[in-house]
């Protein structure tokens, strides 16, 4: 509402760049409200088991470029995945969780940030670490439940929620570590494929 109010005032008085900037801004904010509308959506329907899955075999590493290809700054991860890793997952939740992982790494982390995935047996472990300063001791309990705590006023606290809830919906696991020796490392586990 805040960049909507002068270009419904003063319009006649905006120059062309100014205009064209409140414009990009406000479409950033309506994207980013949409997105947060569809979060709280798959969040309930999570809780109520009514989230719909189209569980199939997907190449590990295009739905991670695929992912971070939606991130602003996605381009700044080391994507250290096999061409041939395969995960049994529903194709755009998958890629939710990884926009979400990857927003979060460079919302918080700090360069180098990395995107590996790892075979265990008959699961697939995909990793997101970075070296920034890692989450304090008292934080890692709440990483995952909506709505915690943020210091940061650009997030409402829905990101990890949100891939706990599809991660687990698709019969998965997530998980947080300390990266040694800085960082933080982010890993969600499926079953491969």
């Amino acid at each position: 509402r805040g960049t909507f109010k002068p270009l419904a005032r003063h319009t006649d008085r905006l120059d062309p760049q100014t205009l064209a900037e409140l414009i990009r801004t406000a479409d950033k904010q309506a994207e980013r409200m949409e997105r947060l509308a569809a979060d709280l959506l798959d969040l309930a329907r999570t809780e109520s088991g009514r989230l719909e899955l189209n569980i199939q075999d997907v190449p590990l590493r295009d739905a991670v470029i695929r992912g971070l290809s939606f991130v602003e700054g996605g381009d700044a991860f080391h994507v250290d995945i096999g061409d041939a890793l395969v995960v049994r997952a529903d194709p755009e939740r998958l890629e939710q969780i990884i926009v979400n992982l990857a927003s979060n790494a460079l919302r918080y982390g700090e360069a180098p940030l990395e995107v590996r995935g790892i075979r265990f047996g008959d699961t697939v472990e995909l990793a997101f670490a970075d070296q920034g300063p890692g989450v304090p001791v008292e934080e890692v309990e709440l990483l995952f439940e909506p709505f915690r705590l943020e210091t940061d006023s650009g997030s409402v606290g829905l990101g990890l929620a949100i891939v706990k809830a599809l991660t687990e919906a698709q019969g998965g696991s997530v998980g947080y570590e300390a990266n040694v020796p800085r960082g933080a490392r982010f890993r969600v586990r499926l079953a491969s494929g």
